[in-house]
C-alpha cells in the first residue's frame, strides 16, 4: 500500500514537470487582441528518465479554452495524459516491478484568470497578474493527478525590444498535499524569453522556465524554442523542449493548433 502510495506521488511529479512546457508565450502572440474566444488542442510527447536508469515516455494531450474581453482573461484547461514507463521505473523512487507500467486518462483540470494591470504599448511594459487553480481531477492511484488542489499566483511582464518582444513571470505556488503522503514543497517559479516576427503570420521565439523544488526529483529547468504561424482565425505552433535538471523530461515535442472566434 505503502508503495503504491509513493508510485502515484512519484508519476504525479512527471505531470507537474510536464505541465510547464504546456504554458507557452501564448499571451505573448496576443497582445494586440482587446476581446477574443480561443479553442486550443495541443498534442506533447515527453521523454526523460527523471533521475532513474530507464526512459519514462508521457503524451499530454489538452484542451484549452480561453475567453477575453477587456483587461480580464479566464481559461480552462483539460488534459488527457498518457504514461508508459518500461519495468515499471517510478520517477525519484526506483523500479517497482518487472512489468511494463501504463496508464492514461483525465489529468488534472486547471482554471486561470488573469487580469492586465497596465496595458503593453510599443513603449512601455505590459503588466498582467494571474490566479491560477488545479483541480485533483486525475486519479492518484494511477498517477494521473496529485490527489489535492493547488494554488498559484503570478506576475507577468511584456516589453517590446528593438522589434522584439520579451515577456516573462514570476510566480509563487502553494501546492496541496494528500494525508499519508509525503508532503510537497510550495515553488517559486519563473520565465523568460522573448520572440519576433518573421514575415506578417509567422513568429519565432523561445524562453526558459525555472521552478524550485516541489519533491525529491529537485528543481526543474528546461529550455523552450518555438515557431508559430496564423492564417486568419487558424494558428499553428511547433516546439521543442530541452531539459536540464532530473526533474525535466530530457525532450519534448509538442504540436498546438488554435481557432479564433
Amino acid at each position: 500500500m505503502v508503495l503504491q502510495r509513493h508510485r502515484g506521488l512519484a508519476r504525479a511529479s512527471i505531470l507537474l514537470a510536464a505541465a510547464s512546457a504546456l504554458a507557452g508565450p501564448c499571451r505573448a502572440f496576443d497582445v494586440d487582441e482587446p476581446s477574443r474566444t480561443d479553442v486550443q488542442l495541443t498534442a506533447e510527447f515527453t521523454r526523460g528518465r527523471y533521475g532513474e536508469a530507464a526512459d519514462t515516455r508521457i503524451l499530454t494531450m489538452p484542451l484549452v479554452l480561453r475567453h477575453r474581453s477587456g483587461p480580464l482573461t479566464a481559461q480552462l484547461e483539460v488534459p488527457y495524459v498518457r504514461i508508459e514507463s518500461p519495468a515499471q521505473v517510478v520517477p525519484g523512487v526506483g523500479t517497482v516491478g518487472g512489468a511494463m507500467l501504463r496508464e492514461s486518462g483525465l489529468g488534472d483540470i486547471w482554471l486561470k484568470l488573469t487580469g492586465e494591470l497596465n496595458e503593453f504599448t510599443r513603449d512601455g511594459v505590459g503588466i498582467d497578474l494571474t490566479l491560477k487553480f488545479k483541480s485533483h481531477t486525475g486519479r492518484l492511484e494511477k498517477g494521473l493527478g496529485t490527489g489535492a488542489n493547488d494554488v498559484a499566483v503570478q506576475l507577468e511582464l511584456y516589453k517590446a525590444l528593438a522589434g522584439l518582444t520579451a515577456f516573462g513571470h514570476l510566480g509563487w505556488r502553494k501546492t496541496g498535499d494528500v494525508p499519508g503522503y509525503v508532503p510537497y514543497r510550495d515553488p517559486w517559479y519563473g520565465e523568460i524569453g522573448v520572440f519576433g516576427k518573421v514575415s506578417d503570420a509567422c513568429q519565432l521565439g523561445g524562453y526558459h522556465d525555472r521552478r524550485r523544488a516541489i519533491g525529491r526529483l529537485g528543481p526543474l529547468s528546461e529550455l523552450t524554442v518555438y515557431g508559430a504561424c496564423s492564417s486568419g482565425p487558424q494558428r499553428l505552433q511547433l516546439y521543442v523542449t530541452r531539459g536540464f535538471e532530473p526533474a525535466s523530461p530530457d525532450l519534448g515535442l509538442g504540436l498546438t493548433y488554435r481557432y479564433r472566434f
